[in-house]
């Protein structure tokens, strides 16, 4: 399905790749501000809260595709639009956090680790002990997961829920009625002088 804006028409493959850039940044975002919340703990609410408001920005997306098309998309036209665009996000999401982790901060992974090992060894529980145990043994023997594989599978989950949201969304943004478009009034519009 392809959508007319004045007169450019862009297809939801289109849609769904710009408005994946956006996400993309919004989602590096909330990694940058989670990441620096280590140092800054106040970001944790920035970053929760620029979460929160990823539903809401791929509502009024896939609204506006329903809209611009006088409300006779498909769901599966408005959620293959919701896929494309938490696909471009995560792209765009996991090439920044590639870069940084690797280049900028690449203890960031280890540190993590050793802050939950002291956390879970402080806890004291025999569970959150043997837990603290076990993250211990895998540092000690080399087993940390790369960095891309960290990333990866970051990016796998943003576009698993991105994908689940999108069909819960594409259902929704159909319930409230789209207004007809207004005819053209003027008599002489169709004429030839």
């Amino acid at each position: 399905m392809t959508v007319k804006t004045g007169q450019k028409t862009k297809s939801i493959y289109a849609r769904g790749a710009d408005d994946g850039l956006w996400l993309g940044i919004i989602f590096a975002g909330i990694f940058m501000m989670f990441v620096w919340s280590l140092k800054l703990p106040l970001l944790n609410i920035a970053g929760l809260t620029l979460m929160l408001y990823v539903p809401a920005y791929a509502w009024r997306r896939l609204r506006r595709t329903h809209v611009a098309c006088h409300g006779i998309t498909t769901v599966s036209s408005l959620w293959m639009q919701g896929i494309v665009m938490f696909a471009c996000a995560s792209l765009i999401f996991g090439a920044g956090a590639l870069v940084y982790l690797r280049f900028a901060d690449p203890d960031f992974i280890m540190r993590v680790l050793r802050m939950g090992q002291e956390y879970f060894a402080a806890a004291g529980t025999r569970e959150s002990a043997a837990f603290a145990d076990e993250i211990g043994a895998m540092i000690a023997n080399g087993l940390v997961p790369r960095t891309s594989d960290f990333v990866l599978s970051w990016m796998w989950t943003c576009l698993l829920t991105g994908s689940i949201l999108s069909l819960l969304l594409a259902m929704l943004v159909r319930i409230p009625r789209v207004p007809a478009p207004k005819a053209d009034t003027n008599p002489d519009s169709g004429s030839i002088n």
